[in-house]
C-alpha cells in the first residue's frame, strides 16, 4: 500500500502543470494633442491588449457621462479579441469651453465573454486621464525702426512688440536675436528678459544694433527666438521671423572727363564720367541730355553701376553755330534702387568751347623754315665780313 501511494506521487508529480485558460485585459491611453484647450476637440486613443491565454468575445467598450467630456460615442463594439493581440480605438472627444484648467479622467468599461469560462459577461473598469490646459501663442504684433531708411554702418534702434494671443499666461519670457546670419550686430546684450505676459497683453522688447558695413541692399529675414513657460511650468522655445530692409543711396559724382575738337563752327566731342560713391547700385542707369545744345545721342544706357565704380560715356556735339565760350549741358540721370524704385538725379556740366588755333599747312611751314635759315645764314656772313674788315 505504501509502494502504491508513493508511485502516485511521483506520478503526479512528473506530469505537466495544467493550467486554466484565462482572459486578462490590459489598456493604455493617450491623448492627441497631449494637453487641450477648453472648447477644443481631440482624440483620446486607447490600446486594449488580451495578455491572457483565452479569447475575448463581444468585446464593448463604454464611456461613463462626465460634466466637461462628451465623447463622440458612449459604445463602441470591438467584436473579439483573441489571446495574444490586441486593438487600438481612437475615439474623439470635446472637452467643455466651461471646464477649468488641470486635470481630469474619464471612465469606462470594458465587458466581454471569456471563450474559456461560459459563466457570463465579466466587466473590468478603467480610467483616462485628461490634461487642459489654456494653450500659451506668441505673436510678433509689430516691428519699428527709428530710421525710415536703413544703411550699411547705420546704428538703428529696433522696437519688437509682442502679443499673447493664446489663453494661458506666459512665464519668464525672454527674447533672443542672436543668429550668425544676421547682418547686424547687437550694440548690448543680444536678448531681453520680458518677465510674465498675459492673454491679450504685449510687451516691447528694444534692441540696438549696427549695421555690418558690408551688409547687402536686400530685405533680410531676422530669426528672433522666444522661451517661456506655461502655466503647467513646461518650456517652450520658438522661433519667429521680422523683416529688416536695408538700404543703399546712389550718389554720384559727373564731370567732363576729356574733350575733342570743341572749337567754335566746327563738330566736338565730350568724354563724360560718372561715378558712383553712394551705397546701393544703380540699376537701369540712363543719361538723358535736355538742352538747346545739339548733342548726339540724346539718351545714353549705363546699365547697372555698382557703389565705387564708374562708367564713361561719349556724345558728340554740333559746334557749327556756336560762338567761343563757357557753355552748359543739362544731363538727368534716371535709375532704379535695389527695391525697384525709381530716382531721377539732374547735373549741369559746363564745358568751354574756343576757337580753332591757326593752322599753316606744312608747304608753307617749309617755306618759313627755309626763309629762317636763309636769313640766319645770310646774317652769319654778314657778321664775319665785318670782322674781316676791321
Amino acid at each position: 500500500m505504501k509502494k502504491m501511494l508513493i508511485f502516485t506521487i511521483l506520478a503526479l508529480l512528473l506530469l505537466p502543470n495544467l493550467t486554466t485558460a484565462y482572459v486578462s485585459i490590459s489598456i493604455s491611453a493617450t491623448t492627441t494633442p497631449s494637453t487641450i484647450e477648453p472648447g477644443q476637440t481631440a482624440n483620446l486613443i486607447l490600446t486594449i491588449s488580451n495578455i491572457g491565454t483565452s479569447s475575448a468575445q463581444n468585446v464593448k467598450l463604454k464611456f461613463k457621462s462626465h460634466s466637461f467630456i462628451t465623447p463622440s460615442n458612449n459604445l463602441f463594439d470591438l467584436q473579439s479579441i483573441p489571446n495574444g493581440n490586441s486593438i487600438q480605438v481612437t475615439v474623439p472627444f470635446t472637452v467643455s469651453s466651461a471646464t477649468t484648467e488641470g486635470t481630469t479622467a474619464i471612465q469606462f468599461t470594458v465587458d466581454y465573454n471569456d471563450a474559456a469560462d461560459p459563466s457570463g459577461i465579466k466587466t473590468q473598469e478603467n480610467s483616462a486621464t485628461i490634461s487642459i490646459t489654456k494653450r500659451t501663442l506668441l505673436e510678433v504684433n509689430q516691428v519699428a525702426y527709428d530710421k525710415e531708411s536703413i544703411q550699411p554702418g547705420d546704428t538703428v534702434s529696433m522696437n519688437i512688440e509682442l502679443k499673447n494671443v493664446g489663453k494661458g499666461t506666459v512665464k519668464d519670457l525672454s527674447v533672443s536675436i542672436y543668429s550668425s546670419d544676421i547682418p547686424f550686430v547687437p550694440v548690448e546684450a543680444s536678448s531681453r528678459y520680458l518677465d510674465s505676459l498675459g492673454p491679450g497683453s504685449m510687451k516691447n522688447a528694444t534692441f540696438n544694433i549696427i549695421i555690418n558695413k558690408d551688409a547687402k541692399t536686400i530685405a533680410n529675414a531676422i530669426p528672433i527666438t522666444l522661451s517661456y513657460y506655461d502655466e503647467f511650468n513646461a518650456l517652450h522655445t520658438d522661433t519667429k521671423y521680422i523683416g529688416l530692409k536695408i538700404s543703399g543711396v546712389p550718389e554720384f559724382v559727373v564731370s567732363v572727363e576729356k574733350t575733342e575738337n570743341v572749337y567754335a563752327g566746327n563738330s566736338g566731342k565730350l568724354s563724360i564720367s560718372i561715378s558712383n560713391r553712394g551705397t546701393a547700385v544703380a540699376q537701369f542707369l540712363t543719361a538723358k541730355f535736355d538742352s538747346n545744345l545739339d548733342v548726339t545721342p540724346k539718351e545714353y544706357y549705363v546699365g547697372n553701376l555698382d557703389p565705387d565704380d564708374s562708367s564713361t560715356i561719349s556724345i558728340d556735339i554740333d559746334l557749327s553755330r556756336m560762338p567761343a565760350g563757357k557753355y552748359p549741358l543739362n544731363m538727368t540721370l534716371m535709375f532704379k534702387d535695389p527695391y525697384n524704385k525709381d530716382f531721377t538725379e539732374s547735373h549741369v556740366l559746363n564745358f568751354n568751347v574756343t576757337n580753332r588755333p591757326l593752322q599753316i599747312s606744312t608747304t608753307t611751314q617749309i617755306i618759313i623754315l627755309l626763309i629762317v635759315v636763309g636769313i640766319l645764314y645770310w646774317k652769319r656772313n654778314f657778321v664775319k665780313s665785318l670782322i674781316k674788315r676791321k
